[in-house]
């Protein structure tokens, strides 16, 4: 029909239509709630803010593709862990936004979230449309402040589909333009 918009929409196996801007927010929220809980918890009382606070701040990002596919081009370089919190699972599992370092452009995808360690020794780092997205894991190589360095490999709700994985290092940087 000539002069109608078309929706954009997912198409369900009952054949309805499912509007993907509006199903996109919940599914992005629930799946940064199942990462944060099924992950080691922050425990508040043991200190949890500290390590947050530690690990907080701007990372130039440095990627080493492991398989040729590696989506490096899609992520920031430069990225701001926040203290905003996200996520809060009875005070032991906080999740926070991360941001575009400033002067940055942003991701296409429409979470970015991180969350410390229990241990203190590093942290998780996820980009997600809700269906798929890159996640990684950091670890603290020396004091704070020195680079963080560990491994991002991408992930998808399609069956069969291969992931693939880089080196990473997070070198800390100034949070400007």
């Amino acid at each position: 029909m000539r002069g109608t918009r078309r929706r954009r929409c997912s198409v369900p196996p009952d054949g309805g239509c499912v509007i993907r801007s509006f199903i996109a927010p919940q599914l992005i929220l629930a799946s940064a709630l199942a990462v944060a809980a099924a992950g080691e918890a922050v425990a508040q009382e043991s200190g949890g803010e500290n390590v947050a606070g530690e690990l907080a701040g701007c990372y130039r990002l440095a990627f080493r593709a492991r398989t040729n596919n590696f989506p490096a081009g899609d992520l920031e370089r430069r990225v701001w862990l926040t203290l905003v919190e996200l996520a809060d699972d009875d005070e032991r599992v906080v999740t926070y936004a991360v941001r575009p370092a400033p002067g940055e452009r942003a991701s296409e995808f429409d979470a970015v979230y991180w969350r410390p360690h229990a241990d203190g020794k590093g942290l998780s780092l996820t980009w997600t449309t809700g269906f798929h997205g890159v996640s990684m894991t950091l670890g603290v190589t020396g004091a704070y402040g020195a680079p963080l360095t560990g491994e991002a490999q991408t992930f998808s709700d399609v069956l069969g589909s291969e992931s693939a994985i880089a080196g990473v290092t997070a070198t800390p940087v100034e949070c400007k333009r």
